[in-house]
């Protein structure tokens, strides 16, 4: 017979399971959402989504208990939370931030996204918080630029970076000072920010 402890961190991990997975589902919700486009400024978002889903799902599998895909998920992890998102943001500001010759989007998106990849394979992963903060710059300045071009772009923009600082660097200290899971707290959070970020994108035809 199991004991109360085991019980109660059973429950936890299965806890965040059901936080991952939704992330994971968000994730891909997005993904789809810059997959209607289909413009090629789209293709750093798509990627950056998809490390975003699979970090999750890596991450739904360790804590069901596959405890050896802990370095697995600690790296896709640190890679989808930096190189990730700054893709995401390199998307964002091609698409509402700068102005780039139809013909000059294709190269310059896989431009963007190997250099993104360069700067993450020399941070074994992760950009660094030059890398975040770039992101962060971008993203913001889209919401300027959209402000009152396209109020409700820039708002759920704005939303989404609001959602994913508060998720990076206040959820779980938060939630654990109240008693609740700061894990999960962090997953909710970060699942918010991607939803807000896939209701900003709209088809282009």
């Amino acid at each position: 017979m199991d004991s109360p402890g085991a019980d109660a961190h059973s429950c936890v991990m299965g806890s965040v399971v059901i936080f991952e997975l939704l992330l994971a589902a968000a994730a891909g919700w997005a993904f789809w959402r810059g997959w209607r486009p289909s413009g090629p400024e789209m293709i750093p978002w798509m990627i950056g989504f998809a490390a975003i889903a699979f970090a999750a799902l890596v991450g739904a599998l360790r804590y069901g208990g596959i405890d050896a895909l802990e370095p697995v998920h600690r790296f896709v992890s640190t890679f989808a939370g930096g190189a990730g998102i700054l893709l995401i943001a390199a998307s964002v500001a091609l698409r509402h931030l700068v102005t780039v010759p139809a013909n000059w989007k294709t190269p310059v998106a896989w431009a963007l996204v190997g250099a993104v990849a360069a700067a993450a394979v020399a941070g074994v992963g992760d950009v660094g918080i030059a890398g975040r903060a770039v992101a962060i710059l971008l993203i913001l300045g889209a919401v300027l630029r959209q402000w009152t071009a396209r109020p409700r772009v820039a708002h759920l923009l704005l939303l989404a970076v609001v959602f994913l600082l508060v998720a990076a660097y206040a959820a779980r200290p938060a939630a654990e000072l109240v008693g609740l899971n700061g894990l999960n707290a962090y997953h909710l959070l970060l699942t918010v920010g991607v939803v807000m970020f896939g209701l900003a994108i709209r088809p282009t035809r």
